[in-house]
């Protein structure tokens, strides 16, 4: 397996644009506009005129033109944003009526403009990315991600997964896109109804976010967590990007441990024996002993968080990887034990005290 650290510049574009083709290959679904049953957690003023639109335009589909007429009737009072984007999809996909796309995005957007229909304005925005009446310009992809975001907000899974898509496949990413998109992604998972699809595809990006953007061993742990989902529903190309988030997570503990100072020399032990000389001192305020109390037990976890996340990845440490962290973490082991004894000190000693002087200062520990 070989480190993602020695990978070039270009060789990781080349790895992130197989990465992006991979999630639009896998969201057919999702670049043209269906007319699916799942509603996610749209309004529920939508309820009842989406699922008459929805009937009539699948009756449409199968070539009923009564369900046809009575669809264009609904969609042409301007106020049913349901009929008008069902209209927009026969159009947009060739259903009962000759493929027009232009004419698609035109239903679109009136639905968007009109009623603020989530899944019309997703539609629109798709038809703003590929440019409207054949030209492209700058504005149309601002409008587009408003769109999306807008859509996304109102419980529209589709959305968050192009808006996520559209944020990792930026040439300019940077550290807070990604964790924009990580963030889209996720409470979609959480606050929506997302289809089978959709959530393998939301897991993917969860994780690819990770990849892109995050130096961080909460969200390493996250992002491998999703990504393993991602795999088990058979995701393409989740395996590979799975490794990649390991062999990163991987480097960070292996240069946490790396940077990690001997108990004897660390600002752990100075925090540990300051704070007892600040406890013993009666002349200062307890303020001044609470954030001396913080701020070592700051440097104790960040220790226990280095042996839970050894203790995690060893479930699936083999190979290449296991062989480069085996003696780092021989290394944590060793440096790690004086930490151990001196916060089993502090818990027995410190504490106590402490919890005595917080009561005299405020009436509970």
């Amino acid at each position: 397996m070989v480190s993602i650290l020695a990978y070039t510049e270009k060789e990781f574009a080349m790895i992130k644009l197989g990465y992006i083709l991979a999630v639009l290959l896998s969201l057919g679904f999702a670049v043209s506009v269906t007319n699916t049953a799942y509603a996610n957690d749209l309004a529920i003023k939508w309820t009842q005129s989406r699922q008459v639109a929805n009937s009539l335009g699948d009756a449409a589909k199968a070539g009923d033109k009564a369900a046809f007429t009575k669809l264009s009737e609904l969609a042409n009072h301007g106020d049913n944003g349901p009929a008008m984007h069902n209209m927009g999809w026969l159009l947009d996909n060739g259903y009962y009526v000759e493929k027009d796309k232009q004419a698609a995005c035109d239903w679109y957007k009136k639905s968007a403009d009109l009623t603020d229909y989530p899944p019309s304005m997703h539609g629109y925005a798709l038809c703003l990315f590929r440019g409207t009446k054949g030209k492209k310009s700058g504005d149309d992809e601002v409008l587009g991600r408003e769109l999306m975001f807008d859509a996304y907000m109102m419980g529209w899974a589709k959305s968050a997964i192009i808006l996520s898509e559209k944020i990792l496949n930026d040439p300019f990413l940077d550290k807070g896109d990604a964790f924009q998109a990580f963030s889209v992604s996720k409470s979609t998972l959480r606050t929506t109804s997302p289809t089978p699809d959709e959530f393998s595809s939301l897991q993917y990006l969860v994780g690819m976010a990770t990849i892109y953007g995050f130096r961080d061993i909460d969200q390493y742990r996250e992002g491998h967590a999703a990504m393993s989902i991602t795999v088990s529903s058979g995701h393409l190309r989740a395996n590979e990007a799975l490794a990649d988030i390991e062999i990163l997570w991987v480097n960070e503990v292996v240069r946490k441990i790396e940077t990690l100072e001997s108990y004897e020399n660390s600002t752990a032990k100075r925090f540990v024996e300051n704070c007892h000389e600040s406890l013993a001192d009666q002349s200062l305020r307890f303020p001044v002993i609470e954030f001396c109390k913080k701020t070592t037990e700051i440097e104790f976890e960040y220790v226990r968080q280095l042996e839970a996340d050894y203790d995690y990845l060893a479930s699936w440490m083999v190979g290449e990887s296991g062989e480069k962290i085996r003696p780092k973490y021989q290394k944590l082991n060793t440096l790690a034990k004086p930490y151990r004894r001196a916060k089993r000190n502090w818990e027995m000693n410190f504490i106590p005290k402490y919890n005595a002087r917080a009561l005299e200062h405020h009436g509970s520990p």
